[in-house]
């Protein structure tokens, strides 16, 4: 979220430069490199083992969806408001996504003690 804040006032104060574009794309880069793995293992834990199947095909089409409305409606709110109100716009896009990963009801993770590890292996 802050990696859309931080261009939103770089551009909205007119002082954006090629090093601050470069050091965010290597930012922004690092922590989808995190962020894509951590999201394709969460589905299994959201979801009922029967229910597994299906969820990674809504994930997979959901990503997919994305990749194809996202520029699309970026597109149109560039052209409708201007390049400096789509960083902020991005930024809060966020919030509903923090909204619910809070929501979400887990159980705690199963812990297994090192004498089940070690009768197994």
């Amino acid at each position: 979220m802050m990696l859309a804040f931080i261009p939103a006032g770089l551009t909205y104060f007119h002082v954006v430069q090629p090093w601050h574009i470069i050091i965010l794309a290597l930012v922004l880069g690092t922590a989808n490199s995190f962020d894509a793995p951590a999201r394709q293992a969460f589905v299994s834990e959201m979801v009922p083992r029967e229910d597994l199947t299906n969820a990674i095909a809504l994930n997979s089409t959901m990503f997919h969806s994305a990749t194809a409305v996202g520029p699309a409606a970026a597109g149109l709110a560039y052209a409708f408001f201007g390049p400096a109100t789509c960083f902020p716009i991005n930024g809060l896009s966020f919030v509903a996504v923090i909204v619910a990963l809070k929501m979400l009801k887990r159980e705690p993770p199963l812990h297994v003690s090192m004498d089940v590890i070690l009768e197994f292996h």
